[in-house]
């Protein structure tokens, strides 16, 4: 049985697909540590730091019931997504900030189901 091969059709080699613009893009995907990540860490340090004192109030007041169950659902919810962009992309600095603020809404909502009306 003969092979036809239509002589516009050009086969592809990998060579044609080593450019200066694929490469561009592959440096893009690939994350690196920034000069500016001390921004990000910051950033992490400052948005989980918030909570603590909400954490502190909760514990000595011993009454959680200012804390609306729907908030807390949707940032913990939101967090556990961006989590999941940092991890499936390599962002390691997002990914520790977001783990922390994780652990410690976790303290809270705990606390919210403890000291909170059910």
């Amino acid at each position: 049985m003969e092979t036809f091969v239509s002589p516009t059709v050009q086969p592809i080699t990998f060579a044609e697909y080593d450019t200066p613009e694929l490469e561009k893009k592959k440096e893009f995907e690939e994350p690196r540590p920034s000069k500016d990540d001390w921004l990000a860490y910051l950033g992490g340090v400052l948005t989980f730091g918030a909570i603590i004192p909400q954490i502190v109030h909760v514990w000595r007041a011993k009454s959680a019931d200012d804390l609306s169950y729907t908030f807390m659902l949707m940032t913990f919810i939101g967090v556990s997504f961006l989590l999941l962009h940092a991890l499936i992309n390599g962002l390691k600095v997002h990914i520790w900030n977001n783990m922390f603020f994780l652990a410690f809404y976790l303290v809270l909502i705990f606390l919210k189901f403890r000291y909170g009306k059910h």
